[in-house]
Protein backbone atom coordinates (compact mmCIF):
# COMPACT_ATOMS: atom_id res chain seq x y z
CA UNK A 1 0.00 0.00 0.00
CA UNK A 2 3.15 2.38 0.62
CA UNK A 3 4.95 1.88 -3.05
CA UNK A 4 4.01 4.38 -5.78
CA UNK A 5 2.28 1.77 -7.48
CA UNK A 6 -0.64 1.35 -5.25
CA UNK A 7 -1.81 4.86 -6.86
CA UNK A 8 -1.65 2.77 -9.77
CA UNK A 9 -3.80 -0.26 -9.34
CA UNK A 10 -6.34 1.35 -7.16
CA UNK A 11 -6.27 4.03 -10.25
CA UNK A 12 -7.07 0.99 -12.48
CA UNK A 13 -10.07 -0.18 -10.40
CA UNK A 14 -11.81 3.12 -10.60
CA UNK A 15 -11.16 3.41 -14.24
CA UNK A 16 -13.16 -0.12 -14.82
CA UNK A 17 -15.54 0.08 -11.99
CA UNK A 18 -16.56 3.27 -13.02
CA UNK A 19 -16.99 2.35 -16.95
CA UNK A 20 -13.90 4.90 -17.67
CA UNK A 21 -11.38 2.75 -20.49
CA UNK A 22 -12.80 4.50 -23.07
CA UNK A 23 -13.64 8.34 -22.09
CA UNK A 24 -10.66 9.26 -24.37
CA UNK A 25 -12.87 8.65 -27.11
CA UNK A 26 -16.30 10.51 -25.35
CA UNK A 27 -18.07 12.58 -28.11
CA UNK A 28 -20.99 15.32 -26.92
CA UNK A 29 -22.76 17.25 -29.33
CA UNK A 30 -20.52 19.91 -30.37
CA UNK A 31 -23.65 22.80 -30.78
CA UNK A 32 -24.88 21.58 -27.19
CA UNK A 33 -21.80 21.65 -25.56
CA UNK A 34 -19.58 23.93 -27.54
CA UNK A 35 -17.15 22.97 -23.52
CA UNK A 36 -16.53 19.58 -24.22
CA UNK A 37 -14.19 18.29 -26.43
CA UNK A 38 -12.39 15.02 -26.31
CA UNK A 39 -9.07 16.49 -24.57
CA UNK A 40 -11.31 16.33 -21.63
CA UNK A 41 -11.66 12.75 -21.49
CA UNK A 42 -7.92 11.44 -20.04
CA UNK A 43 -8.14 14.71 -17.41
CA UNK A 44 -11.29 13.30 -16.34
CA UNK A 45 -10.18 9.68 -15.86
CA UNK A 46 -7.28 11.16 -13.85
CA UNK A 47 -9.40 13.51 -11.96
CA UNK A 48 -11.55 10.16 -10.63
CA UNK A 49 -8.05 8.08 -9.80
CA UNK A 50 -6.91 11.33 -7.96
CA UNK A 51 -9.86 11.58 -5.94
CA UNK A 52 -10.40 7.63 -4.92
CA UNK A 53 -6.33 7.29 -4.61
CA UNK A 54 -7.00 10.26 -1.93
CA UNK A 55 -9.76 9.43 -0.29
CA UNK A 56 -8.29 6.40 0.67
CA UNK A 57 -4.31 5.97 0.66
CA UNK A 58 -4.11 10.06 1.77
CA UNK A 59 -6.84 10.68 4.01
CA UNK A 60 -7.73 6.93 5.51
CA UNK A 61 -11.41 7.39 4.10
CA UNK A 62 -13.96 4.91 4.24
CA UNK A 63 -16.54 3.51 1.73
CA UNK A 64 -18.62 6.82 3.11
CA UNK A 65 -16.00 9.03 2.15
CA UNK A 66 -16.26 7.62 -1.42
CA UNK A 67 -19.51 8.61 -2.15
CA UNK A 68 -19.78 11.60 -0.23
CA UNK A 69 -16.99 14.02 0.28
CA UNK A 70 -17.21 17.31 -1.78
CA UNK A 71 -14.41 17.67 -2.81
CA UNK A 72 -12.31 16.67 -5.71
CA UNK A 73 -9.12 17.16 -7.78
CA UNK A 74 -9.66 20.52 -10.54
CA UNK A 75 -7.69 21.15 -13.66
CA UNK A 76 -7.77 24.61 -15.29
CA UNK A 77 -9.48 23.07 -18.33
CA UNK A 78 -12.05 21.27 -16.07
CA UNK A 79 -13.20 24.12 -14.01
CA UNK A 80 -15.81 25.40 -16.34
CA UNK A 81 -17.62 21.93 -16.03
CA UNK A 82 -17.92 22.46 -12.16
CA UNK A 83 -18.62 26.08 -12.68
CA UNK A 84 -15.33 26.60 -9.76
CA UNK A 85 -12.61 29.29 -10.25
CA UNK A 86 -9.95 28.09 -12.13
CA UNK A 87 -6.92 27.07 -9.60
CA UNK A 88 -3.84 29.14 -10.30
CA UNK A 89 -1.13 27.34 -12.35
CA UNK A 90 -1.18 24.29 -14.48
CA UNK A 91 -2.56 20.85 -13.10
CA UNK A 92 -4.71 19.87 -10.85
CA UNK A 93 -5.62 21.08 -7.16
CA UNK A 94 -8.02 19.94 -4.74
CA UNK A 95 -11.05 22.25 -4.85
CA UNK A 96 -14.24 21.70 -2.22
CA UNK A 97 -16.82 21.87 -4.31
CA UNK A 98 -20.83 23.11 -3.49
CA UNK A 99 -22.26 20.38 -1.08
CA UNK A 100 -25.65 21.04 -2.04
CA UNK A 101 -24.47 20.09 -5.47
CA UNK A 102 -21.71 17.86 -5.46
CA UNK A 103 -20.69 14.67 -3.25
CA UNK A 104 -18.29 11.75 -3.88
CA UNK A 105 -17.86 9.95 -7.09
CA UNK A 106 -21.32 9.57 -8.59
CA UNK A 107 -21.31 13.26 -8.69
CA UNK A 108 -18.32 13.64 -10.44
CA UNK A 109 -18.41 14.94 -14.21
CA UNK A 110 -16.50 11.92 -15.80
CA UNK A 111 -18.76 9.27 -14.52
CA UNK A 112 -22.06 11.62 -15.34
CA UNK A 113 -20.98 12.50 -18.83
CA UNK A 114 -20.28 8.47 -19.85
CA UNK A 115 -23.49 7.54 -18.57
CA UNK A 116 -25.28 10.07 -21.04
CA UNK A 117 -25.98 10.42 -24.73
CA UNK A 118 -24.39 12.79 -26.84
CA UNK A 119 -27.30 14.85 -26.47
CA UNK A 120 -29.18 14.12 -23.40
CA UNK A 121 -29.68 12.99 -20.33
CA UNK A 122 -29.66 9.22 -19.62
CA UNK A 123 -31.82 8.18 -16.42
CA UNK A 124 -31.70 4.87 -17.64
CA UNK A 125 -28.03 3.98 -17.31
CA UNK A 126 -27.60 6.05 -15.14
CA UNK A 127 -30.12 4.23 -12.76
CA UNK A 128 -28.72 0.80 -14.21
CA UNK A 129 -24.79 1.68 -13.05
CA UNK A 130 -25.86 2.06 -9.44
CA UNK A 131 -28.31 -1.04 -9.61
CA UNK A 132 -25.23 -2.69 -11.18
CA UNK A 133 -22.18 -1.30 -9.69
CA UNK A 134 -23.39 -0.53 -5.93
CA UNK A 135 -25.75 -2.37 -5.57
CA UNK A 136 -24.55 -5.98 -7.12
CA UNK A 137 -27.60 -6.78 -9.00
CA UNK A 138 -28.08 -8.01 -12.32
CA UNK A 139 -31.19 -6.12 -14.38
CA UNK A 140 -32.77 -8.28 -16.91
CA UNK A 141 -32.27 -7.77 -20.78
CA UNK A 142 -34.79 -5.39 -22.73
CA UNK A 143 -37.43 -7.37 -24.62
CA UNK A 144 -36.72 -8.69 -28.16
CA UNK A 145 -39.45 -5.83 -29.44
CA UNK A 146 -38.60 -3.56 -27.07
CA UNK A 147 -37.66 0.06 -29.03
CA UNK A 148 -34.37 1.13 -27.18
CA UNK A 149 -33.96 4.07 -28.93
CA UNK A 150 -34.32 6.99 -26.35
CA UNK A 151 -36.89 9.43 -26.81
CA UNK A 152 -36.08 12.60 -29.15
CA UNK A 153 -35.81 15.81 -27.20
CA UNK A 154 -38.65 18.22 -27.51
CA UNK A 155 -38.89 21.77 -26.16
CA UNK A 156 -42.40 21.63 -24.76
CA UNK A 157 -41.30 18.16 -22.18
CA UNK A 158 -38.37 17.40 -19.72
CA UNK A 159 -36.65 14.26 -19.36
CA UNK A 160 -38.64 13.18 -16.96
CA UNK A 161 -41.99 13.67 -19.23
CA UNK A 162 -40.24 12.04 -22.19
CA UNK A 163 -39.24 9.06 -20.47
CA UNK A 164 -43.09 8.90 -18.80
CA UNK A 165 -43.73 5.89 -21.39
CA UNK A 166 -41.75 3.44 -19.64
CA UNK A 167 -43.78 3.41 -16.66
CA UNK A 168 -47.38 3.36 -18.74
CA UNK A 169 -45.78 0.38 -20.51
CA UNK A 170 -46.10 -3.18 -18.92
CA UNK A 171 -43.97 -4.63 -20.94
CA UNK A 172 -41.28 -1.66 -19.36
CA UNK A 173 -42.38 -0.52 -16.09
CA UNK A 174 -40.77 -3.85 -14.45
CA UNK A 175 -37.20 -3.11 -14.75
CA UNK A 176 -37.28 0.73 -16.12
CA UNK A 177 -38.87 1.20 -12.34
CA UNK A 178 -35.79 -0.53 -11.05
CA UNK A 179 -33.71 1.76 -13.27
CA UNK A 180 -35.64 4.93 -14.12
CA UNK A 181 -36.83 6.01 -10.67
CA UNK A 182 -33.36 5.95 -9.66
CA UNK A 183 -31.77 7.62 -12.52
CA UNK A 184 -34.13 10.64 -12.83
CA UNK A 185 -32.70 11.55 -9.54
CA UNK A 186 -29.13 12.69 -11.45
CA UNK A 187 -31.12 14.84 -13.71
CA UNK A 188 -29.40 17.82 -12.25
CA UNK A 189 -26.71 16.94 -14.19
CA UNK A 190 -26.37 17.39 -17.88
CA UNK A 191 -25.61 15.45 -20.32
CA UNK A 192 -21.66 16.38 -19.48
CA UNK A 193 -21.90 16.65 -16.37
CA UNK A 194 -22.54 19.83 -15.55
CA UNK A 195 -25.13 21.45 -13.13
CA UNK A 196 -28.68 22.63 -14.35
CA UNK A 197 -31.56 24.07 -12.62
CA UNK A 198 -33.47 23.93 -16.02
CA UNK A 199 -34.69 21.20 -18.57
CA UNK A 200 -35.79 22.96 -21.50
CA UNK A 201 -36.84 25.93 -19.75
CA UNK A 202 -38.60 23.91 -17.40
CA UNK A 203 -37.76 23.31 -13.52
CA UNK A 204 -35.69 20.24 -12.85
CA UNK A 205 -37.54 17.75 -10.45
CA UNK A 206 -34.61 15.03 -9.29
CA UNK A 207 -36.86 13.29 -7.07
CA UNK A 208 -36.70 9.59 -6.60
CA UNK A 209 -37.22 6.13 -5.39
CA UNK A 210 -34.95 2.85 -4.49
CA UNK A 211 -36.81 -0.63 -4.07
CA UNK A 212 -36.08 -3.78 -3.81
CA UNK A 213 -33.02 -2.14 -1.40
CA UNK A 214 -31.71 -2.18 1.98
CA UNK A 215 -31.94 1.66 1.84
CA UNK A 216 -35.41 1.76 -0.05
CA UNK A 217 -37.49 4.88 0.03
CA UNK A 218 -37.67 8.44 -1.67
CA UNK A 219 -34.61 10.65 -2.16
CA UNK A 220 -33.66 13.83 -3.91
CA UNK A 221 -31.44 14.68 -5.79
CA UNK A 222 -27.92 12.63 -6.43
CA UNK A 223 -26.28 14.33 -3.05
CA UNK A 224 -29.19 12.67 -1.49
CA UNK A 225 -29.20 9.65 -3.10
CA UNK A 226 -25.54 9.23 -2.34
CA UNK A 227 -26.14 9.79 1.35
CA UNK A 228 -28.68 7.07 1.19
CA UNK A 229 -26.39 4.42 -0.17
CA UNK A 230 -23.45 5.48 1.66
CA UNK A 231 -25.17 4.04 4.61
CA UNK A 232 -26.22 0.64 2.62
CA UNK A 233 -24.99 -2.06 3.71
CA UNK A 234 -25.65 -3.69 0.38
CA UNK A 235 -23.22 -1.31 -0.96
CA UNK A 236 -20.31 -1.83 1.19
CA UNK A 237 -20.98 -5.61 0.56
CA UNK A 238 -21.17 -5.09 -3.23
CA UNK A 239 -18.12 -2.92 -2.93
CA UNK A 240 -15.97 -6.07 -1.19
CA UNK A 241 -17.51 -8.30 -4.01
CA UNK A 242 -16.31 -6.07 -6.86
CA UNK A 243 -12.41 -5.86 -5.05
CA UNK A 244 -12.38 -9.52 -4.66
CA UNK A 245 -13.17 -9.89 -8.18
CA UNK A 246 -10.33 -7.44 -9.05
CA UNK A 247 -7.62 -9.28 -7.09
CA UNK A 248 -8.58 -12.63 -8.58
CA UNK A 249 -9.31 -11.88 -11.62
CA UNK A 250 -12.49 -13.86 -11.65
CA UNK A 251 -16.06 -13.45 -10.49
CA UNK A 252 -16.75 -14.69 -7.14
CA UNK A 253 -18.78 -18.60 -6.90
CA UNK A 254 -20.46 -20.39 -4.47
CA UNK A 255 -16.93 -21.69 -3.18
CA UNK A 256 -16.17 -17.82 -2.43
CA UNK A 257 -19.19 -17.51 0.25
CA UNK A 258 -17.11 -17.94 3.11
CA UNK A 259 -14.44 -15.72 1.69
CA UNK A 260 -16.90 -12.97 1.22
CA UNK A 261 -18.43 -13.22 4.54
CA UNK A 262 -15.14 -12.74 6.17
CA UNK A 263 -13.84 -10.13 3.64
CA UNK A 264 -17.44 -8.31 4.56
CA UNK A 265 -16.79 -9.25 8.03
CA UNK A 266 -13.30 -7.21 7.97
CA UNK A 267 -14.30 -4.05 6.74
CA UNK A 268 -17.18 -3.79 8.92
CA UNK A 269 -14.78 -4.19 11.84
CA UNK A 270 -12.42 -1.56 10.61
CA UNK A 271 -15.55 0.82 9.91
CA UNK A 272 -15.73 0.13 6.51
CA UNK A 273 -11.98 2.02 5.93
CA UNK A 274 -10.89 1.68 2.14
CA UNK A 275 -7.46 0.50 3.12
CA UNK A 276 -8.25 -1.78 5.48
CA UNK A 277 -10.89 -3.68 2.59
CA UNK A 278 -8.24 -3.53 0.36
CA UNK A 279 -5.23 -5.31 2.77
CA UNK A 280 -8.43 -8.16 3.74
CA UNK A 281 -8.60 -9.29 -0.06
CA UNK A 282 -4.87 -10.16 0.25
CA UNK A 283 -5.77 -12.27 3.17
CA UNK A 284 -8.10 -15.03 2.60
CA UNK A 285 -7.48 -18.47 1.41
CA UNK A 286 -8.46 -17.60 -1.95
CA UNK A 287 -6.12 -14.80 -2.68
CA UNK A 288 -3.18 -17.27 -1.53
CA UNK A 289 -4.23 -19.71 -3.72
CA UNK A 290 -3.68 -17.89 -6.43
CA UNK A 291 0.37 -17.31 -5.21
CA UNK A 292 1.25 -20.83 -3.98
CA UNK A 293 2.58 -23.33 -6.38
CA UNK A 294 0.36 -26.34 -7.03
CA UNK A 295 2.37 -29.44 -6.00
CA UNK A 296 -0.31 -31.97 -8.39
CA UNK A 297 1.09 -29.36 -11.53
CA UNK A 298 3.91 -27.95 -10.63
CA UNK A 299 2.98 -24.29 -11.97
CA UNK A 300 0.83 -21.59 -10.20
CA UNK A 301 -2.72 -22.60 -9.39
CA UNK A 302 -5.58 -20.90 -11.03
CA UNK A 303 -9.03 -21.80 -9.97
CA UNK A 304 -10.38 -24.26 -12.69
CA UNK A 305 -12.28 -21.99 -15.52
CA UNK A 306 -10.75 -19.44 -14.37
CA UNK A 307 -7.97 -16.97 -16.51
CA UNK A 308 -6.04 -15.20 -14.24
Amino acid sequence: MALPRARDRIGLFFTEWLQLRNIERLEKDATLFPQYSLELGPLLEQQVQLFATSVILDQGGSAIDLLTAPYTFISPELAPLYGVAAPAGPGFSRVDLDPTQRAGLLTHVGLLATLAKADQTDPIHRGKFVRERLLCETVPPPPVNAVITPPMVTPDATTRERFNQHRADPACAGCHMMMDDIGLGFEHYDAVGQWRDADNGLPIDATGNIVGSDVEGPFDGAVDLAQKLAGSQQVRDCLAQTWFRFAHGRSATAADAGHLTVLSGKFAENEFKMSELLVAVTQTRAFSQLLVPDPNVGSAATPAGDQP
